[in-house]
């Protein structure tokens, strides 16, 4: 009768109740868990998309109410979601604790509530852990199965998946530097980033993530004004960091999707590259592009990318 009540309300308020927020966790350590916490949001968005039954707001799209005390009908009414989750990370003896809510998108009414402690041991874990809990506390909101598919884990070494998670939280300072005008800020978070993820790197020798992310961050360098960085240099160390990474994971989506952008850009800004080679570097870019799409869908960065190159390239001119 409960969830009859909160889905009622959700579809009177317009609202469905299958298009869902996951808002970023708070994190209630005081800082040391603010990657954690970041990660097992981005790891549940991420899970929670792969049901069919569900429309899950992405990263981006609750990344605006990150820090926001905004009420969750507001919130609600703002992306069209039904139903939100909510919650927040804090520090136990030996792990972590997730608190986790669902609230109702057009009442505000929190109907289910649960919590789960990940103790340090199995902490690489937790994010699917979460998601199973999301998901079982779905299932009694929306009345049918709501089944995750299983993942692989990246990498079982714990410090490396902590040095990463960091690593990516830099990279967002940097980026909001960067939306703020403000370069050199910018340069000194993206060093920071570049650091904690070579060392993550150099901790789990096959995982390829972290130095794909050294390719985006070396390739977003580039990109920066002349008077902070060597483009071409930067251009160049994202191409070899690609390679590296797909040189570890030679399907890994991500890792593809770098080397392509980082080609695709040295093809569109190295002024001395000329003939066979200009042709050989687009073509490789655009083959690594579509293999990445391929093999993963939901990344909308590398269509965009590639939607780019075909415009500017005559072999794609018959694609459609």
């Amino acid at each position: 009768l409960e969830t009859a009540r909160a889905m009622a309300g959700a579809e009177e308020g317009g609202l469905p109740a299958s298009r869902i927020a996951v808002l970023y966790l708070e994190d209630r350590s005081g800082g040391s868990l603010g990657a954690v916490a970041d990660a097992f949001t981005e790891d549940l968005i991420a899970e929670l998309s792969r049901v069919p039954e569900l429309d899950v707001v992405s990263a981006n799209g609750v990344r605006q109410f990150r820090d926001d005390d905004a009420e969750a009908t507001t919130i609600a009414s703002a992306l069209g979601t039904g139903t939100i989750v909510r919650g927040s990370v804090g520090e136990t003896g030996d792990g972590v604790e997730v608190d986790l809510a669902l609230v109702d998108g057009a009442s505000g009414a929190v109907f289910r509530r649960t919590s789960l402690e990940v103790p340090v041991a199995v902490l690489l874990e937790g994010g699917t852990r979460l998601a199973e809990e999301s998901a079982t506390l779905l299932r009694e909101r929306l009345g049918e199965e709501v089944r995750l598919r299983e993942t692989r884990t990246e990498t079982d070494n714990t410090a490396a998946w902590s040095l990463l998670q960091q690593g990516r939280r830099a990279m967002k300072d940097a980026e909001s530097a960067v939306a703020d005008g403000q370069g050199e800020v910018a340069t000194a978070h993206y060093l920071a980033a570049d650091s904690l993820l070579e060392e993550a790197a150099r901790l789990d020798t096959e995982w390829a993530r972290p130095v794909a992310l050294r390719s985006e961050i070396a390739y977003r360098r580039a990109r920066l004004p002349a008077e902070l960085t060597a483009g071409l240099p930067q251009t160049l160390t994202a191409i070899e960091h690609g390679d590296a990474a797909v040189a570890r994971d030679p399907t890994n989506a991500g890792a593809l999707e770098a080397r392509g952008t980082a080609r695709y850009w040295r093809w569109l800004t190295d002024p001395d590259l000329e003939g066979a080679e200009r042709d050989a570097l687009l073509r490789s870019a655009r083959e690594d592009l579509e293999s990445a799409v391929q093999r993963d869908p939901r990344r909308a960065s590398g269509f965009s990318t590639l939607s780019h190159l075909y415009y500017n390239d005559p072999e794609a001119s018959g694609l459609t």
